[in-house]
């Protein structure tokens, strides 16, 4: 389900390739941190509350540094259309879509709150 990451830098080929391909590099290392916590949103146990509550906080963070990015550097691409592609690739199979769908179940009742900036600190 995974697929091939062969840089082992925790996001599928297809999908590092559709950033370089798709995105400004001004945004694209913010897309693929979003790309890395999309993609364990398919592997945690969604019987582990704590990680898929720490994997929704990263998610979290990785979009609002897509939004931060585009907004501190002026760029034209939309950021909602950034992180809704990360995601339509990410799920991109039947089985992946079905696990995503789970994460979300696994996600119900949980409140999880963002930041206008510092998104992009580690």
């Amino acid at each position: 389900m995974t697929g091939i990451d062969s840089d082992s830098n925790g996001v599928r080929d297809d999908i590092d390739a559709y950033i370089s391909q798709v995105f400004p590099a001004e945004i694209r290392q913010a897309a693929t941190k979003a790309a890395q916590v999309e993609q364990s949103m398919l592997t945690v146990d969604v019987n582990d509350k704590d990680a898929v509550r720490d994997i929704n906080n990263a998610y979290t963070r990785a979009n609002g540094c897509i939004f931060e990015t585009a907004r501190n550097k002026d760029l034209e691409i939309k950021p909602y259309f950034v992180s809704k592609q990360i995601s339509a690739i990410t799920a991109n199979t039947k089985k992946r879509l079905l696990a995503m769908v789970d994460f979300s179940h696994a996600s119900n009742g949980m409140v999880f709150t963002g930041q206008l900036n510092g998104n992009c600190d580690e």
